[in-house]
């Protein structure tokens, strides 16, 4: 009888001990995180010289006709720190997006290649969209460089619609570090 009580006490005093220590630290997952923003715009090209988006599969095999249900776009898309063509580079957006069974529905799936004076390195995005939609947010799930460890998200607008002289999208980028 003697043996269990002072092995109770000696297990309640290593749980007192553990608690007085334990609420001396932080606990890694409630650490706050760095929350940065900044806003980029990607211009795309369809027509040479210098082209950037190419539909790489057609599910009919018409390469000029409708996009139709799992056709592909592969994508190299020029960053900049501006709307106009001859602002700062500041990297790429390169992936493909893939035309979903709804109409103006896509999936999505790039990496940003970001090269601006205040950051250095990569973010994967990946995600559903409507492009019919005036503005639509696209999930980060990943980084590295200056972007490990990286979530947030993007919001992007069209900010111009020409085939001809190419489409510029605003990304307002809201990432977690």
């Amino acid at each position: 009888m003697g043996r269990s009580i002072m092995g109770s006490s000696m297990l309640a005093v290593l749980m007192v001990a553990l608690l007085i220590s334990g609420s001396q630290f932080e606990v890694a997952s409630a650490k706050k995180k760095k929350h940065i923003q900044f806003t980029y715009y990607l211009h795309d090209n369809f027509i040479p010289p210098g082209v950037t988006a190419v539909q790489t599969i057609s599910v009919s095999g018409n390469f000029t006709g409708l996009a139709e249900f799992g056709d592909q776009t592969t994508f190299d898309s020029i960053l900049r720190e501006g709307l106009n063509k001859t602002s700062d580079f500041w990297g790429y957006h390169s992936g493909t997006t893939s035309l979903l069974s709804s109409p103006n529905n896509f999936f999505i799936t790039l990496t940003a290649d970001l090269r601006t004076p205040k950051y250095n390195g990569f973010y994967v995005v990946q995600g559903r969209f409507n492009s019919s939609n005036p503005s639509w947010d696209l999930p980060i799930t990943g980084g590295s460089g200056d972007f490990v460890g990286a979530s947030g998200y993007l919001t992007a607008t069209l900010a111009v619609s020409d085939l001809v002289n190419g489409i510029v999208v605003k990304y307002d980028a809201n990432i977690f570090l």
